[in-house]
């Protein structure tokens, strides 16, 4: 489960980021 947890914590960081990047962009 603490796997899982940390999976889904560092996709979220990544998604984060992402939108981040797109805001910078445009």
């Amino acid at each position: 489960m603490a796997k899982n947890k940390q999976k889904r914590y560092i996709s979220v960081s990544l998604g984060a980021q992402n939108n981040e990047n797109r805001i910078r962009v445009y």
